[in-house]
């Protein structure tokens, strides 16, 4: 991961700015590290956005924070914060949802794509079969 990659995930609010050395570089704790790696996982593995991996982080930080505190808010409190959450739960969902469905549309195309290809080969198969000695081309 380059400086300037971390740098600009600062400015996108991914990852919080370091703690800097008494020289002026930036320190990173184990929990940076780890956040780093999970929004690496999100963007290259997962195929999100930034604005994407950014809802999600919100939102993982949102649902610790709930199970940390939540017994120590008012009963009407906790019940604002889960609607909150459910509502951006549901969201993160429709997001999910739309990812995936736009996966299967990409692989149905190339499964169309690749019965295709296996037809075409039965042909030409079928073609060497009645003249071995030809390679297809006039003469």
């Amino acid at each position: 991961m380059t400086r300037r990659t971390l740098r600009y995930y600062e400015d996108q609010g991914l990852l919080a700015p370091p703690v800097r050395s008494s020289g002026g570089f930036r320190l990173y704790n184990e929990e940076d590290v780890v956040r780093v790696n999970r929004i690496r996982e999100l963007r290259d593995t997962m195929g999100f956005n930034l604005n994407e991996v950014k809802q999600i982080l919100d939102l993982e930080q949102i649902v610790e924070y709930l199970r940390e505190h939540c017994r120590e808010m008012p009963l009407s409190q906790r019940l604002e914060q889960l609607d909150k959450a459910m509502s951006d739960v549901r969201g993160l969902l429709a997001l999910i949802d739309g990812k995936i469905e736009g996966l299967h549309q990409i692989r149905g195309y190339w499964e169309h794509k690749m019965e295709k290809y296996r037809v075409f080969r039965r042909e030409l198969l079928g073609m060497l079969e009645k003249d071995p000695g030809s390679d297809g081309e006039p003469d």
